[in-house]
């Protein structure tokens, strides 16, 4: 199979025209996105708070105190920028910078986040490669953009045919499904045929008996 082809099997698979046997390798919908950014942010938010709540006790140890006081009075005016990596401001630098370097870098070196993998998940280029940092750098800072006029540039995978946000319009990226997914599975109800089959199998031995 030459290049060109299995390059538009790839993608040509994401149209979702009919239930296929498996999502693997096709575009990844919106519930799953969102499920998986939903994630990414939760561990983002748990980090900042472990940060910004592990500065807050280690300058209140006692030892470090007497330590910035006894700065304070060789550089006049430096307590306050101790004060300063307490307080909300630093939280929310802290939290803005975090989310750009752990988009960074999770899509520059497997494309799969934290919360994309959970859900099964690779952002690729509109070839099919792995992004570079260039690329990555532009999706993250594009984020910004799909969010700003009430998220309504993540919400355009609804209504685009190979399931692209703003940010992957831009930065020319796809997100797909990279694991043996079932269409439209649903766990509760094969959850209640797994048991209901077992059953029937228990109430056949009896009866063979």
């Amino acid at each position: 199979m030459s290049k060109a082809r299995s390059k538009g099997h790839l993608f040509s698979a994401g149209m979702l025209n009919a239930e296929p046997d498996s999502l693997q390798g096709y575009y990844a919908g919106f519930a799953s996105r969102a499920v998986a950014i939903i994630v990414d942010f939760a561990i983002i938010a748990l980090v900042n708070a472990i940060v910004v709540a592990s500065l807050s006790v280690f300058f209140n140890i006692r030892s470090v105190q007497i330590f910035i006081n006894w700065l304070n009075d060789v550089l006049p005016g430096i307590i306050s920028v101790f004060d300063a990596l307490t307080g909300p401001f630093f939280g929310v630098v802290f939290f803005l910078l975090f989310q750009y370097v752990y988009f960074l870098f999770f899509f520059s070196t497997t494309g799969q986040t934290v919360g994309k993998a959970i859900m099964g998940l690779r952002v690729v280029t509109t070839d099919g490669k792995r992004m570079g940092v260039k690329r990555s750098f532009i999706r993250t800072l594009c984020y910004t953009l799909s969010l700003a006029p009430l998220g309504l540039g993540f919400l355009w995978v609804l209504g685009h045919d190979k399931r692209q946000a703003w940010q992957d319009r831009i930065a020319r990226t796809y997100v797909l499904y990279v694991w043996n997914a079932r269409y439209e599975e649903n766990f509760l109800r094969n959850a209640v045929y797994q048991f209901t089959k077992k059953r029937e199998a228990k109430k056949a031995g009896k009866s063979a008996q």
